[in-house]
C-alpha cells in the first residue's frame, strides 16, 4: 500500500467521525447527562423491567371533573429510576434510585384509554392535577399518547391499597434524587 493512502484513511476515518461526535457531544449537552426520572407507562412494563414492587387495587369513588369521567384502571409501585447516559457514543441506562415511586394511569368509565376528547379536555385544565392529587408535592404526568401516566415519589412508604380521593398526610412525598 503506497504512503500516501496509509496516511490518508486515517485522515478520512477522523473526518468522518467528526460529525458524529460534534452531534453526540452536542446532544449531551442539550439534554443533560441525566433524566430527573424515568416512569413505566404500565404495571406490565414495570413488571418487564424489573422495578416492579407491588400492584395496587383502587378503592373509591370514580373520579368525575368537568362531565369527564375518570377511573384508575392501573395503579403500581416501581422502584425509581432515572436514566443517565453513558460517555459519549453509548446508549442510556436506567440507575435505580432509593426510593419509591407511586404511578398510575387514568382511564374513562368502563376502564380504558380516555378518549382524544377528554385527553385534550384535561390537558388543557391546568387544575386537574391540583384536583386529582390536591396536597401532593413532587408528581409528574407523562403522556405516552394513550392515557396520561401520573406518578408521585413517595420515599420509602409501602402502600397496599391507592384509596381516592388521594390523602396526602399518609405518604412521604419527598423528591427522589
Amino acid at each position: 500500500m503506497p504512503k500516501a493512502v496509509r496516511v490518508l484513511i486515517p485522515i478520512v476515518a477522523v473526518l468522518v467521525s467528526l460529525p458524529v461526535l460534534g452531534y453526540r457531544l452536542l446532544d449531551t449537552a442539550i439534554t443533560s447527562d441525566h433524566s430527573r426520572f424515568s416512569v413505566s407507562s404500565s404495571s406490565e412494563v414495570a413488571e418487564s423491567n424489573g422495578i416492579l414492587v407491588k400492584r395496587l387495587p383502587v378503592v373509591g369513588a370514580p373520579l368525575h371533573w368537568s362531565d369527564i369521567h375518570v377511573t384508575i384502571p392501573d395503579a403500581w409501585i416501581e422502584e425509581a429510576t432515572q436514566v443517565r447516559y453513558r460517555l459519549l457514543l453509548w446508549g442510556p441506562r436506567r440507575v435505580r434510585l432509593d426510593c419509591h415511586r407511586l404511578v398510575f394511569t387514568l382511564g374513562g368509565p368502563d376502564g380504558r384509554s380516555l378518549t382524544s376528547s377528554a385527553r385534550e379536555t384535561l390537558s388543557g385544565m391546568g387544575d386537574f392535577p391540583q384536583y386529582l392529587l390536591d396536597g401532593v408535592d413532587h408528581w409528574a404526568i407523562i403522556d405516552y399518547g394513550g392515557s396520561p401516566v401520573y406518578s408521585v415519589d413517595i420515599g420509602q412508604n409501602d402502600l397496599d391499597t391507592l384509596t381516592l380521593p388521594l390523602d396526602s398526610s399518609s405518604m412521604d412525598t419527598a423528591p427522589c434524587v
